[in-house]
């Protein structure tokens, strides 16, 4: 009786034990409230709020959004980059974002701004009706300080991380952007063209700050 007793204790601590090594890192509730800034902003749709919250998310919690969304492997995020970026574990891009997150300090929250808003909703408007990539505006205001364009995702989590692993940018401009502390004001606009056929350009993703 002894013997099963102890065979019974064992089996449920290697349980617990594989419960907690299968177990997805995740933000808590609180991580999550504390970073949705955007949360009762009515000018914004619901992708361009989440987009907020997830630059929030990275700028508080470097470390812990690393794990999630770049070193876990059965991720969802992580399997279709890997798809996208082949080489993703020696990539240069992917690895020096792996190393600025997991030695940053956490920064400011940054809050939404309906003057920034306005400004990235116009370009992302303008340059996706004119099939032109950068930020040489052609009717559209600046009025920024600051500005990152995305041609392709819809997602917002692929948005933030085609920015900050900005693959294939010598001067790693859009992570700097995101990752700098002295922005604090954002507005985000993504676009879609033609949602009924999409494919490269028809989702632009503009994020004005100051």
């Amino acid at each position: 009786m002894k013997n099963i007793k102890i065979n019974f204790v064992s089996i449920l601590f290697i349980f617990f034990c594989s419960i907690g090594c299968f177990a997805q890192p995740t933000f808590t509730k609180e991580q999550l409230a504390k970073c949705n800034t955007a949360k009762n902003v009515k000018y914004l749709n619901e992708k361009e709020k989440e987009l907020i919250q997830l630059i929030n998310l990275v700028r508080q919690y470097p470390k812990q959004f690393s794990k999630i969304y770049l070193e876990n492997e059965a991720a969802e995020t992580v399997v279709g980059w890997r798809n996208i970026i082949p080489d993703w574990d020696i990539n240069y891009y992917v690895s020096t974002l792996k190393k600025r997150l997991q030695t940053m300090e956490p920064m400011d929250l940054m809050y939404p701004n309906d003057t920034l808003h306005q400004i990235a909703k116009c370009w992302a408007i303008e340059s996706s009706t004119n099939h032109k990539t950068g930020h040489e505006r052609i009717n559209c205001s600046y009025g920024y300080m600051a500005e990152c364009c995305a041609y392709g995702p819809s997602l917002p989590i692929d948005i933030l991380l085609c920015l900050l692993i900005d693959h294939k940018v010598p001067s790693l401009g859009h992570r700097f952007i995101i990752l700098k502390g002295y922005y604090t004001n954002i507005g985000p606009a993504i676009y879609c063209d033609n949602p009924k056929e999409p494919f490269y350009r028809n989702y632009t993703s503009v994020l004005d700050f100051y």
